[in-house]
């Protein structure tokens, strides 16, 4: 009772059991990497990297080191987002939880808030080998962790079907982690026909943005020290291309958001979607100029209706995704419009992704990659 006691009040406060750190080698040094990543980030300093595509999700799997999963767990938004959701959900359920990762965070979670029995899948060999050597023994009656990809597990008798899934692959675009087939897969094949997922939802938003401002030399040096950034010299944003930025000035929106994307686990979608929105500039409380460069990408978790955690708003460890489109920044015009096309193709696990954008004169700016960015958090 006390092992269940101490997971329940550690969730809650974002951090593992001190115990879990001693039962496996990796995990001290993952702790104070990624708590201090947390602090720093909780602070307000500003860190990034440019993000370059790898084009293959299976891969993210394996680069996901145990700081960034400590990371994750530190996060207070997104542990009390699942928390809340799991402890009204998971009574009596049959849980399956797909990338446990290697504190099996959720599964445990599930055991504590009284499922009848769970399953954690994990396809790293170094995740799944730390979630088996920190695996709480009084749990070990009602939990299983398989070392495999969920698309690989074979199919449960009818009535050893899952009637509860529990996830974390979101990504900072909610869909680029592979999360959409992966789901739909389980759907079909691993989970009753009225399963419930956690989480219910997410929509990835999108924002024109003015140029970001230049990294104070420590924000560099940070940058260096835990992401892909590749001089702590380096403060000035200047080459076009795609950035992972913690802490992004929501000061420099210069439109309301639009829609990027948005998927609900928890009904039959299209794995592939197509939007259209117009971005009206909006004048600043400055008398300077209006410049735009670009786009920020956002994401909005939807853990369950009272649970919803936004990337733009609450440091959490999803970071935004900033589209610098322009190397020279445009000086628009308060109420002029900018047109833009979205297309999302994640009928595989590296999601496709199409931005274009035409100006009122008729310029036109096209910008496309690929998910699965194992680089996000590079260093750590």
């Amino acid at each position: 009772m006390q092992d269940k006691k101490e997971l329940t009040i550690t969730t809650k406060s974002g951090s593992i059991v001190c115990l879990m750190l001693f039962r496996y080698s990796k995990f001290a040094p993952a702790y104070f990497v990624g708590t201090l990543f947390s602090w720093l980030q909780r602070k307000g300093f500003k860190i990034l990297s440019k993000r370059r595509n790898h084009n293959d999700a299976e891969m993210l799997t394996e680069t996901y080191s145990i700081a960034v999963h400590h990371i994750m767990i530190a996060d207070k938004y997104r542990v009390d987002a699942y928390q809340n959701a799991i402890n009204k959900a998971v009574t009596g359920k049959n849980v399956l939880d797909i990338g446990t990762g290697p504190y099996a965070f959720l599964a445990q979670m599930a055991v504590v808030a009284n499922a009848k029995y769970t399953t954690g899948v994990e396809a790293s060999r170094e995740s799944y080998n730390a979630a088996i050597a920190q695996l709480n023994p009084a749990y070990l009656s009602k939990i299983t962790i398989d070392h495999c990809y969920s698309t690989n597990k074979i199919s449960p008798e009818e009535n050893s079907k899952y009637d509860l899934l529990i996830h974390e692959i979101i990504g900072c675009i909610g869909s680029d982690e592979g999360s959409l087939p992966v789901v739909k897969d389980a759907k079909e094949r691993l989970l009753t026909k009225n399963a419930q997922i956690i989480p219910h939802s997410f929509s990835t938003h999108i924002i024109s943005v003015s140029p970001l401002q230049s990294l104070t030399l420590f924000e560099s040096i940070l940058s260096r020290m835990y992401m892909d950034h590749e001089s702590i010299f380096d403060t000035e944003i200047k080459a076009t291309g795609m950035y992972d930025v913690f802490n992004f000035p929501i000061q420099n929106a210069i439109s309301d958001p639009n829609v990027f994307e948005t998927f609900n686990f928890n009904s039959d979608f299209d794995l592939i979607q197509k939007n259209s929105h117009i971005f009206k500039i909006k004048k600043q409380s400055t008398d300077e100029p209006i410049l735009f460069d670009g786009f920020v990408l956002f994401l909005e978790l939807v853990v369950d209706e009272q649970n919803i955690i936004n990337s733009y708003l609450q440091k959490t460890n999803w970071n935004v995704i900033y589209i610098k489109l322009l190397e020279v920044p445009r000086e628009m015009q308060d109420g002029e419009e900018i047109h833009v096309k979205c297309e999302i193709d994640a009928s595989n696990i590296d999601t496709k992704y199409s931005l274009t954008v035409t100006f009122s004169e008729g310029t036109i700016l096209s910008h496309t990659w690929n998910g699965s960015n194992p680089k996000a958090i590079g260093k750590i």
